[in-house]
């Protein structure tokens, strides 16, 4: 489901980070994917489907301002739709929007990146996911 407000995530201390300021278009809310529109590569967005993954915003912004994106070298702990169990390790995530993680890909879905570990179990886990946006 797409964020509607503030999502803390949480992110694996010591791992080399990439950061980048984007201006967005939109409000984009602290913990949200964020797209890049394939049919205009100068607007960076909360992530809807279709668009090219580029990272997970860092803090929340205004349409016209800018927010901090992490862009790689990421563990993220995300709620993960599927059955999650320890097979999951090594499986690829996908999303659909800025704030829906899947193990199944609708046919349409972008890669986000991979189990690197389960946090929890269950339809829907947690998962901590290894993630590498497109640089910009």
């Amino acid at each position: 489901m797409a964020l509607s407000k503030d999502t803390v995530r949480v992110m694996e201390a010591g791992i080399p980070q990439h950061l980048n300021e984007l201006t967005v278009s939109g409000t984009v809310f602290e913990g949200s994917a964020i797209g890049q529109n394939p049919s205009d590569t100068s607007v960076f967005r909360a992530f809807v489907d279709g668009d090219n993954f580029i990272g997970m915003a860092q803090r929340g912004a205004a349409s016209g301002e800018a927010a901090v994106i992490i862009q790689n070298g990421v563990l993220c702990d995300l709620s993960v739709a599927g059955t999650v169990s320890d097979d999951s390790v090594g499986a690829t995530v996908y999303l659909t929007d800025d704030g829906t993680f899947s193990l199944a890909d609708s046919g349409t879905d972008t890669i986000l990146g991979t189990v690197s570990r389960v946090v929890s179990s269950g339809a829907t886990g947690v998962c901590r996911v290894r993630f590498s946006g497109d640089l910009v």
